[in-house]
C-alpha cells in the first residue's frame, strides 16, 4: 500500500475550470443520449434506411454507458478514463456509418474525443496510471 507522501491525494489537485465544464456537460449530454438511444431506439431508427440502424442506435447507447465510465474515470483523475473514451469515440464513428449517419456527423464525436485530450493534457501529470 502506498504511503501519502507517495501519492498526492485527490484533494491536492485542482481541475482548470474548463475541463470541469466539459466532464459535467459531456456527462449530462451522454446520460441523455443514453435514455434516448435505449427507449426510442425504433423512433431513432425509423429516420435511417440501413438494415443495422436498430441494432446501431442500442449499441451506441451501450457505449454511451462506457462514455459515462470514462468521465467518471477522468473525474477521479484517472488515465484509462480518457484512453477509454478515445475507443469509444472511435467506434461510435464506425457504428454511426454503419447506421447511415452521414461523414460530417459522425466527426462530432470524434471532435468530442479531440476536445477532450486538449483539456486533459495540460493536466496530464495530475492523474493516475500508464
Amino acid at each position: 500500500m502506498a504511503r501519502h507522501s507517495e501519492r498526492q491525494g485527490y484533494e491536492g489537485r485542482k481541475r482548470h475550470g474548463c475541463l470541469t465544464v466539459y466532464l459535467i456537460l459531456g456527462g449530462l449530454l451522454t446520460a441523455l443520449a443514453v435514455l434516448s438511444n435505449l427507449t426510442a431506439t425504433d423512433s431513432i431508427a425509423a429516420f435511417y434506411t440501413s438494415d443495422f440502424a436498430a441494432p446501431g442506435i442500442v449499441i451506441q447507447g451501450l457505449l454511451g454507458i462506457g462514455l459515462l465510465i470514462s468521465f467518471g474515470a477522468m473525474w477521479y483523475w484517472k488515465r484509462w478514463g480518457l484512453f477509454l473514451y478515445i475507443g469509444l469515440a472511435a467506434t461510435g464513428f464506425v457504428i454511426n456509418l454503419l447506421v447511415g449517419v452521414s461523414v460530417g456527423a459522425s466527426l462530432i464525436g470524434v471532435a468530442g474525443a479531440a476536445i477532450m485530450i486538449f483539456l486533459v493534457r495540460r493536466q496530464w501529470g495530475n492523474f493516475e496510471g500508464r
